[in-house]
């Protein structure tokens, strides 16, 4: 086994409550698992108990208020179903995104301090009012709010891309689709100094890629990553998906055992970066299969991973046949939070008909006590600004765990509503 995956995992299970706990219930003799390789006797973290975990999974050493001031917050979009903090050392956060520089340069010839553009859920720089949306202004790049976005809002957003000449952008699947119909729709010039195209957080379809390709004539790669751990993988310009080794351990597990190369499962992996809130063998609750990388043109020989099941995102269907980006929920969700001490653990949302929806809500039921459903919802309402559903009908339900149709399949933060069966009149 790797020093560094070893060292990690030791520290982790002697100074973090909830591993230390773990090993106590569990039996486990975790110095003599790791000095004999027997990586599978492990016990699989996963998101569930992360979310029912969060303040346990701090390692000890961090739980001072000498050391607050090392520490940074990465939450999570909410989009996978729980809504997570992430603590890091800042200093072991740099690190971790040190590997995906080093290939996007090797690669792709781009540098931290070229501009890029991106569209953001949860805000981390200066923001300013533009018409009906809000933009993101940091060092060298422009962020747009996924929140309440229509056609109009995105030409006026492509306008600004292009007075603002970036030579790169980080898009998720879904908003580089809308954006492109636009484009497509109205002909819009291309931004002369757009070389590269990075897409995350969702499955890239082939068919999506090359829609892209042509759209915005630049060179596009897919990069694979969480924020529990930031990047995990990242594609070559031979098309295969190398895992970042530096940055994370990633195997293929089924019922906690390691498969071989070729053999499909969960997608599991433990940070090598993040002493602060360590995950060890952490189900990221996506499906996928390892390939030697050692053939691979490029030259990296770090392990292939093709995803099977992964985080695709579905649109909201509007009655004129027009589609919304589901995110616009998020938005909302995030006020709410930072308003009622993060009440709001879970989200899931429910089309039911182009104009009805049923919002999902599992809550902190301690945190609860403190307010009442109908206050939050008419907080929800009021912070809800998409304007092709201002008119819309929600149904708020509230949960300590969401339901599942299927206890085997992973939870959609969006269910789309149900085709609509033609009928004769």
């Amino acid at each position: 086994m790797k020093d560094k995956r070893k060292v990690v995992t030791q520290a982790a299970y002697k100074k973090v409550p909830f591993y230390y706990r773990l090993a106590n219930e569990k039996k486990l003799e975790v110095d003599k698992i790791l000095e004999e390789g027997k990586w599978d006797l492990l016990p699989i973290i996963t998101k569930d108990s992360f979310w029912m975990n969060q303040q346990s999974m701090i390692n000890a050493e961090y739980m001072v208020e000498n050391r607050e001031k090392e520490l940074q917050v990465s939450k999570t979009s909410g989009t996978s179903g729980k809504y997570l903090e992430i603590l890091w050392n800042k200093k072991e956060y740099n690190e971790s995104l040190i590997p995906l520089w080093i290939y996007r340069k090797k690669y792709y010839n781009i540098n931290p301090s070229d501009r890029f553009c991106y569209f953001y859920t949860v805000p981390n720089g200066d923001l300013s009012k533009r018409e009906n949306f809000f933009v993101e202004y940091r060092k060298n790049s422009i962020g747009f709010s996924k929140n309440g976005l229509d056609e109009e809002g995105l030409l006026k957003i492509y306008d600004i891309m292009k007075e603002f000449q970036p030579t790169w952008m980080n898009f998720q699947p879904s908003m580089a689709v809308l954006l492109g119909n636009v484009i497509q729709k109205y002909k819009l010039p291309k931004i002369e100094s757009l070389t590269y195209m990075e897409l995350t957080g969702e499955v890239l379809l082939e068919s999506v890629r090359e829609y892209l390709e042509q759209i915005f004539l630049c060179k596009i790669a897919n990069q694979y990553g969480a924020y529990e751990v930031n990047s995990i993988a990242f594609e070559c310009p031979e098309g295969a998906l190398h895992c970042l080794n530096t940055n994370v351990f990633v195997e293929i597990t089924e019922n906690g055992i390691q498969k071989n190369y070729g053999e499909e499962g969960d997608v599991t992996i433990t940070s090598l970066r993040n002493k602060v809130m360590p995950l060890i063998r952490y189900n990221i609750e996506d499906r996928g299969v390892l390939y030697s990388g050692s053939q691979c043109k490029c030259g990296n020989k770090n392990s292939i991973l093709k995803l099977s099941y992964a985080r695709k995102m579905n649109y909201i269907i509007n009655e004129d046949g027009t589609k919304t980006n589901p995110y616009v929920f998020i938005h909302s969700l995030n006020i709410i939070n930072s308003i009622y001490e993060n009440v709001i653990r879970q989200i899931q949302i429910i089309q039911v008909d182009y104009k009805e929806f049923i919002i999902r809500f599992a809550v902190d039921i301690h945190k609860m006590e403190a307010f009442h459903p109908s206050e939050i919802n008419q907080k929800y309402m009021e912070c809800f600004i998409q304007p092709s559903l201002m008119d819309a009908i929600f149904h708020f339900e509230y949960y300590e765990t969401l339901p599942h149709d299927d206890k085997n399949s992973k939870m959609q933060f969006f269910v789309p509503m149900k085709k609509k069966e033609n009928t004769l009149h």
